[in-house]
């Protein structure tokens, strides 16, 4: 198997676990490209504190705000579908859905 193939299936997982732990109504996009999955969410939960609630429990996720000088996407993330999805990446999918909820 390619590389291409192999990162495009890697994201179409990662991309059905949040669609599956995530709370209803979590939007994620579908990229044609790369290895980036954007997530908005209807959570209360600011992105910002997502990050660092996450990041004491070793799971990596960017958060929206990063990626604007403006003041948006306080409700999303965006995560990277470049490693391989073992238990420990399900786990964290499962968490980070946890706290979403």
């Amino acid at each position: 198997m390619g590389l291409r193939i192999g990162i495009a299936q890697q994201t179409n997982e990662l991309r059905e676990l949040v669609l599956r732990h995530f709370p209803p109504g979590t939007r994620v996009t579908a990229p044609k490209g790369g290895f980036f999955l954007w997530i908005e969410y209807n959570s209360k939960i600011d992105a910002i504190e997502l990050f660092k609630k996450a990041i004491v429990h070793k799971i990596s996720i960017s958060p929206g705000p990063a990626f604007t000088i403006e003041d948006k996407f306080h409700n999303a993330i965006r995560l990277c579908s470049g490693i391989p999805i073992d238990k420990r990446v399900i786990r964290a999918i499962r968490q980070l859905g946890e706290w979403l909820k």
